[in-house]
């Protein structure tokens, strides 16, 4: 089984991941951001986000495929997807080789969504670092605001504004 948690940078998913493999004896978590980082310093990146890169979608299917196939564990995947074309391309990549996922997208009020980002010290020591990130995060609402209804369409949308990180894990057990 693959946990793919999207939603919009900021709202929780790193920290409800590992609030939800504590509930899953043996899960996994696998961040393909790792992936992109790895890919960012071999391949040129033009667009200057390694999604872009078919190679990045590529290796996310393979990756995840082969540490299911290899441990037969659970794999919760934090990451988020806002290109429609890329997330149908990794599901349907996963689908064929015979590999169940269920993807959730957490969502948060706008609100909550901007305080949880300015608050959070991504950088701890490094505040020009934290603060940059900070400010990427935030010029990406609208970028998530606007792939919403496909997400909605397609995931099993979780609320978490009024949730904590292991509420919100419970929730996605919860899930039929």
């Amino acid at each position: 089984m693959i946990i793919w948690i999207n939603g919009p940078f900021g709202v929780g998913k790193t920290t409800t991941a590992d609030a939800l493999k504590a509930l899953i004896p043996h899960a996994i978590v696998f961040d393909p951001e790792e992936i992109g980082f790895l890919l960012r310093d071999l391949i040129p990146v033009p667009t200057g986000d390694f999604q872009d890169l078919p190679a990045w979608r590529r290796l996310t299917i393979a990756t995840i495929a082969e540490v299911v196939e290899s441990t037969s564990r659970t794999v919760i995947a934090p990451m988020t997807l806002l290109e429609e074309a890329y997330a149908e391309e990794i599901f349907a990549g996963l689908a064929k080789r015979s590999l169940d996922t269920l993807h959730v997208a957490l969502h948060a009020d706008q609100h909550a969504l901007r305080e949880r980002i300015v608050m959070h010290d991504l950088f701890p020591g490094d505040p020009e670092r934290s603060s940059a990130a900070r400010d990427w995060r935030l010029s990406h609402l609208a970028t998530y605001s606007e792939a919403l209804p496909w997400i909605t369409s397609r995931a099993h949308l979780i609320d978490t504004t009024d949730l904590a990180p292991a509420e919100t894990a419970q929730a996605i057990l919860a899930v039929p």
